[in-house]
């Protein structure tokens, strides 16, 4: 009995090496799509990659999975000589997972999509892509001067989103697992300037279950490829089709009648707890309703006419989990603060950037991320009143950013097409990439006569 059960144990372990081996050779794709805390690019920026790894990104519209491998440097572009040939114009780009390509093919990323148009124009022309999904400007600067002006390039973008200015200062973080996320951090000393640190809790707050668990998995690639294939199944139960160009038929999205989803609905809609669809909604809270059944609610509590609008509120999406939609949130967003800590670390960063890579003998260039397609995109959403107000405080960072690219002798790259976002996630899809290449080209072609 013994011997059979010691020669069971060794078929099973037979049988998951060869599974484990089969599925590295077959379906090599991490867990993780936007970075790892264990990659050797980690230990210089708090996440990464390591060369060669094989990425899977899902697009959150249709839930196509697409997989690619990264070049040796761990970065999601091709492959990069440092030497550069004669007559070349190369460009690196920073940014963060706008510029790594958060949900779409790597051929659509903004960098791919310029690097082409400018070959196609005859340019001799290297856009390189060393971005990652959740970094700030203080990563970026790291990335440079690592790495990045070691290509010796005529230009450097950075890509700068709004959510950059807190991402610079989570060193402040209450919570003792932010204050671990990276092996450095910035701040401006008593005389207002910009020093550097080596942070000595980099890596403490990595040691819970969840991310031992996650670690674990990232060294077996068959838990990596049940977690994928978990992910893309319940992406794909999520897949709704863009509210621009839709696709072929998708599965109905999920809806869950969660309380502070009911009060978006209320302040979307104008509407008090008397009205019909309020008390409908409210009798079933909590509830998870089918489209039919959602559908059937909303048209007989009167609302037919705004029927898609009640129904698109009260889809289960991620980006809904955080907001509060109080009356005073939902009427008045929170206004830029540029006198705040936040944004006076960012406009120190900003400005170490374009100094250093002055320094370098390279021109700077700032690409703004957040702009008039993703106000367009809050407002698909709900998320704000749609006022003269907030779409200026959508949009106040712009001005300063500009500002600090002329006071720097750099240039600020003008936001000219809307930079249309997938509908289920507030990145841009493959045309927005494509606008925001154009935007870029036209900025070569007029500001730096690269371009024809």
């Amino acid at each position: 009995m013994r011997r059979n059960l010691l020669l069971l144990a060794g078929v099973i372990v037979v049988c998951i090496v060869f599974m484990e081996i089969a599925l590295r050779i077959v379906s090599p794709g991490r867990a993780a799509t936007m970075g790892r805390r264990d990659a050797a690019n980690a230990t210089k920026y708090g996440w990464g990659f390591d060369g060669h790894e094989y990425v899977q990104i899902l697009d959150p519209d249709t839930g196509t999975v697409y997989g690619d491998t990264l070049n040796a440097g761990g970065w999601r572009d091709e492959e990069r000589t440092i030497e550069k040939a004669p007559g070349t114009y190369r460009i690196v780009a920073v940014g963060d997972s706008v510029t790594y390509g958060a949900v779409v093919a790597r051929n659509d990323t903004w960098t791919a999509q310029l690097q082409r148009k400018l070959r196609a124009a005859g340019v001799s022309a290297e856009v390189i892509n060393i971005g990652y999904g959740g970094w700030s400007t203080d990563q970026e600067l790291e990335a440079l001067v690592r790495e990045g002006l070691a290509y010796k390039p005529d230009l450097v973008i950075l890509q700068f989103c709004v959510n950059d200015p807190p991402g610079n200062r989570y060193y402040t973080s209450p919570d003792p697992k932010f204050k671990a996320w990276k092996p450095f951090f910035y701040e401006l000393d008593a005389g207002g300037q910009l020093a550097r640190h080596d942070n000595p809790l980099f890596g403490a707050g990595h040691t819970n279950w969840h991310d031992r668990l996650i670690a674990i998995a990232g060294h077996s690639q068959i838990l990596n490829t049940l977690i994928i294939a978990n992910r893309v199944r319940s992406l794909r139960a999520r897949a709704a089709p863009s509210q621009i160009a839709p696709g072929a038929a998708h599965p109905p999205p999920p809806y869950r009648l969660r309380a502070q989803r009911l009060e978006h609905v209320k302040l979307a809609l104008g509407l008090d707890e008397a009205t019909p669809l309020m008390r409908a909604l409210r009798a079933h809270l909590d509830a998870t309703p089918t489209e039919a059944e959602l559908g059937a609610l909303v048209d007989g509590a009167g609302e037919a006419a705004r029927r898609e609008i009640v129904m698109r509120l009260l889809e289960d999406r991620f980006f809904f989990d955080n907001e509060l939609y109080t009356p005073d949130h939902y009427a008045d967003a929170a206004p830029f603060d540029l006198a705040g800590p936040d944004w006076r670390l960012t406009d120190a960063l900003l400005r170490r950037v374009a100094g250093t890579v002055r320094a370098a003998g390279a021109r700077f260039a700032i690409l703004n991320e957040s702009d008039e397609g993703l106000w367009q995109w809050t407002r698909y959403w709900h998320m704000y009143a749609d006022t003269p107000t907030n779409h200026e405080r959508a949009l106040a960072h712009v001005k300063p950013l500009a500002e600090i690219a002329r006071a720097e002798q750099s240039y600020f790259i003008p936001n000219v097409r809307p930079y249309e976002r997938t509908r289920n996630d507030n990145h841009e899809n493959a045309r927005g990439y494509a606008a925001m290449a154009s935007d870029i080209y036209d900025f070569l072609h007029g500001d730096l006569k690269v371009a024809p």
